[in-house]
């Protein structure tokens, strides 16, 4: 039994260090956008699609993901998609054309999106409920770890070995950590056995005998039909789509042509985007106990997003470099703060039954803003370069489009619903001061 718990941790360690890579892969493409576009020749437009692409199969299947998992379960999945994940990383490390350089991004995107959903099953099935938000912080810590990996580790790894020599690298390591996952990974707890049906959720209305929960596409109508979702998911589609497209593609060019740093001082900078990022589990206690609201601090952590981007499309050329830092702290720190609120407004606004899909939906929506905004930004850039260099007025363009959208997502969450429900903290508050019951023995009896 032991050591049944000591492989169930391994294991989810190896489903960690998959999502780590997962993440890390998004943002690959601003530590080298620089060298690909004097290697192969390319133009800002083609550098922005090549970053959007990964996240087309991404958005595409995060609903298609539970369905897998549920069917294959985490060992065949993961093992499998890290395997491709590998045959892709060598693939683009080997790419001398473009279009063999977006196949292989495309196939990155494809593998990696089929890991967060497997590890939270492998979450709910190998270990207690009471662990669960234990374990989810640690894999939102996971994704802060991978975005500052892909910062100034990566630069530095690439003025060290060359970006293609990284990646073929990268790809080296994952195949290995596929073997990992196929070996030591299981799909049920116990061998033979089926874990156990979860009980009922206090306050979910009973079931009606003979019913079950709706099917698939049902439980989608059902979602759509909630009004209160699309100013959340317009928001979260904008804001992570214009941060993506800076922080996944330009920022790296821009601290490195325009402000005049090495790689390693760029990605050392582009590191505090992510840092600000580790508030997040403070978010939800000022939600819960400060402002006691989700859509307060959601409005005006959007609100202020908004202003992040006017020095930049003002001063592009004249910030200070502890100027961008704080900056870039303090987007991380906003967007930290507002993670928690805004999804738990999505839970909140369904019944037990819907809301994983409606999380699910939501995450398509976000997660498909990096494949929409950057494309339209990068080809906006395009058109305002010098003889085909990139200028100071070639990046206030593309900030201008940022904050465009940002100030977007902050009129649509404007017209979001409040779900908090006071009711439920104040009951919780009053069972744990509530006196013992005295039962007679001079012994208390609690609740």
């Amino acid at each position: 039994m032991k050591q049944s718990l000591t492989l169930r941790w391994v294991a989810l360690v190896i489903l960690l260090l998959a999502y780590f890579l997962s993440v890390f892969h998004r943002v690959t493409i601003a530590m080298m956008a620089d060298r690909l576009m004097e290697d192969l020749s390319l133009n800002p437009a083609q550098i922005g699609l090549l970053a959007a692409v990964y996240f087309y199969p991404y958005a595409f299947m995060q609903l298609p993901a539970g369905i897998f998992a549920d069917r294959f379960g985490p060992r065949q999945l993961v093992s499998f998609m890290l395997l491709l994940a590998a045959l892709a990383s060598i693939a683009f490390s080997q790419s001398h054309s473009y279009s063999l350089m977006l196949a292989s991004r495309l196939l990155v995107g494809l593998s990696v999106s089929c890991i967060f959903v497997p590890t939270l099953k492998f979450m709910a099935t190998f270990f207690p409920a009471s662990m669960f938000s234990t374990l989810a912080s640690i894999l939102t810590f996971t994704n802060v770890l991978g975005l500052l990996a892909a910062s100034a580790p990566l630069a530095v790894l690439i003025e060290t070995m060359g970006w293609r020599n990284s990646f073929l690298a990268i790809g080296i390591t994952t195949a290995a950590l596929a073997a990992a996952a196929w070996l030591l990974i299981a799909d049920n707890p116990e061998k033979g056995q089926e874990r156990a049906a979860a009980p009922p959720v206090p306050g979910d209305p009973p079931g009606t005998p003979g019913s079950g929960p709706p099917g698939f596409f049902e439980s989608i109508k059902m979602v759509c039909r909630e009004s209160g979702l699309w100013p959340i998911s317009i928001r979260n589609h904008l804001n992570y789509g214009s941060l993506m497209n800076f922080q996944s593609i330009w920022a790296g060019p821009y601290l490195i042509s325009i402000m005049g740093m090495d790689r390693v001082e760029a990605g050392t900078l582009i590191m505090f985007l992510s840092l600000g990022g580790l508030v997040s589990p403070l978010g939800g206690y000022l939600s819960d106990w400060v402002f006691k609201s989700r859509k307060i601090p959601t409005v005006l952590s959007t609100y202020a997003l908004v202003l992040f981007w006017v020095p930049f499309v003002l001063f592009p050329d004249r910030l200070t470099p502890g100027l961008i830092a704080f900056l870039f702290i303090a987007n991380g720190v906003l967007n930290g703060l507002s993670m928690g609120a805004s999804l738990t407004m999505v839970k909140e606004l369904y019944p037990s039954h819907l809301s994983g899909t409606a999380i699910g939906l939501n995450n398509f929506f976000t997660t498909s803003g990096p494949a929409v905004v950057p494309v339209i930004i990068s080809a906006a850039m395009s058109g305002h370069t010098l003889d085909g260099a990139m200028t100071a007025d070639t990046f206030a363009v593309g900030f201008g489009y940022s904050m465009a959208a940002a100030a977007l997502a902050a009129v649509a969450i404007s017209f979001s619903k409040e779900t908090f429900d006071a009711s439920i903290f104040h009951r919780t508050e009053s069972r744990k001061t509530a006196p013992g019951r005295n039962t007679g023995g001079g012994r208390q009896e609690t609740d």
